[in-house]
């Protein structure tokens, strides 16, 4: 979702031709052609684009050599350090920018300042109006302005940039010298391996809330400090700083809510890295505290252990429970606004595996009955969303205790090393599948039964089979690699 909301069709177009190059590459002109199925002139026009952003990343002028096919110079970023680059400079990046450091400035001079027509800007902006709708929020092309709740507006924003490149505002990386002791008091709350990052993430909220400030917008939101996981010392530790840097900006009737908005941008979601952190020690003293949406999430985890991992306890699942009531929590504070990098990553995130969609599908059906409680009809229209990120937190956890599942598989073999060679070599790399030999006498003790002929099928056994021939290896086992899975799965038996 994000290539396509960020990019325009040429920007797609420059980031696939990048990618061939990199990945295939020195490549015939004409190979390229016949792939993309592009005209010559209009391959000339992308790659003369491509040229261009190397220029810019590499400060020197880069010409492509046709004569022994495309390739990039060596130093060329890779395809994800180029996909970046073309977020970061694309009009839905600007616009954001624009909208920031800019608020009241108009359409016109947005068009401008960046040479593109009134038209272009309508209709590449548009996406955005559907990527707002779960947020509740208004995007006015016209004004180049959000409105709605302003907590929301912040984290859309937050994360909006977050994803692209935090730098890309100006000073957001600068921090008021007053301030530098407040957010060293806040990164000492999470892992030490997040520190840099951490950094980062609190001088672009700091910078953000900022310039909304300046902007004339705040938070009216009845945020309590009971809402977010937090011990009333830190609070009290920063509030003189908090203060301080409010004041000139912030009328006095929201000063507390601003102070308790930034917290909300930095401990709710999907935060925790480690249980050896006070981040993580503060959330479990919170989460002693009772309310509706803590016991929905505890009652999710406890069905999750009995429907899914037989009742036992999989490693680091209270961390995994800490973030999926973190996301639970930010979506109900904000009234059903969901995981904002989640959807834009969605489609790379969410796996194929039919298990997968299994435990999706289980998220889903626990969030639709929660919404028709009391008191949680935000939730209605984000329980889709929300189920796939619970089951995206839940898939390594649940992958791990399947592959500790062994199938018992015998193959009813033929003396001929040619043709068994390869079977036993791939049965070999499966590390779930234990290789037994076949006893007619106990034949149901067995997950699988191979055989090369349809003769050598026993008829004592009634449990499934696979009929091996020459196609199984020229298909590099897939059909049986997908039966094993399958089995597997099966054989943990999931509720």
């Amino acid at each position: 979702m994000s290539t396509n909301l960020f990019l325009d069709e040429l920007e797609v177009a420059k980031l696939t031709i990048y990618q061939l190059i990199q990945n295939e590459g020195p490549l015939p002109l004409s190979t390229l052609r016949k792939e993309l199925s592009f005209t010559e002139r209009r391959l000339q026009m992308v790659l003369l684009e491509i040229e261009q952003d190397l220029k810019i990343l590499l400060k020197r002028t880069v010409s492509f050599s046709l004569l022994d096919g495309l390739a990039l110079p060596n130093d060329a970023p890779n395809a994800t350090a180029y996909r970046q680059f073309l977020f970061a400079n694309s009009l839905l990046a600007q616009a954001f920018i624009f909208m920031v450091e800019s608020p009241h400035k108009t359409i016109q001079e947005f068009c401008q300042e960046n040479y593109l027509s009134r038209a272009t800007v309508f209709r590449r902006l548009k996406p955005l109006q559907r990527l707002l709708a779960p947020f509740q929020l208004k995007f006015n092309i016209s004004q180049l302005q959000l409105t709605g709740d302003e907590l929301a507006i912040r984290y859309l924003l937050c994360n909006i940039f977050w994803l692209v490149q935090p730098n890309l505002l100006q000073n957001s990386n600068s921090l008021d010298s007053t301030f530098l002791q407040l957010v060293e008091n806040i990164v000492s709350t999470f892992h030490n391996v997040t520190a840099y990052g951490s950094r980062h993430k609190l001088a672009l909220c700091l910078h953000i809330c900022q310039a909304r400030r300046l902007a004339g917008f705040y938070i009216e939101d009845e945020l309590l400090l009971s809402d977010l996981p937090l011990r009333d010392e830190l609070v009290l530790k920063n509030h003189a700083a908090f203060r301080e840097h409010l004041l000139p900006t912030t009328p006095s009737q929201h000063l507390a809510q601003e102070e308790l908005g930034f917290y909300f941008l930095i401990y709710t979601g999907a935060i925790y890295v480690s249980p050896n952190t006070l981040s993580f020690e503060m959330f479990q003293e919170w989460w002693q505290q009772p309310t509706p949406e803590k016991k929905a999430i505890a009652d999710f985890g406890q069905l999750v252990r009995e429907n899914f991992f037989k009742g036992e306890t999989p490693v680091y699942f209270e961390l995994i429970l800490a973030n999926i009531m973190g996301t639970f929590n930010a979506s109900a504070l904000l009234q059903g606004t969901p995981p904002m990098i989640y959807m834009l990553m969605e489609s790379s995130l969410r796996s194929p595996d039919p298990l997968f969609q299994e435990l999706e599908k289980f998220c889903l059906h626990y969030l639709q009955m929660v919404a028709r409680r009391k008191n949680f009809a935000w939730l209605k229209k984000n329980t889709a969303i929300l189920a796939s990120i619970f089951a995206y937190f839940l898939w390594p956890s649940l992958q791990a205790a399947v592959r500790q599942t062994k199938l018992r598989v015998s193959v009813l073999a033929e003396d001929n090393f040619i043709l068994m060679l390869p079977l036993y070599a791939f049965l070999r790399s499966v590390s779930y599948v234990e290789l037994l030999p076949y006893e007619p006498d106990a034949p149901q003790q067995f997950d699988l039964v191979i055989f090369p002929h349809h003769s050598f099928q026993p008829t004592e056994f009634t449990g499934p089979t696979f009929l091996y021939t020459d196609e199984a290896v020229q298909n590099n086992f897939a059909c049986l690699n997908a039966q094993l899975k399958k089995l597997q799965v099966a054989k943990f038996n999931i509720k």
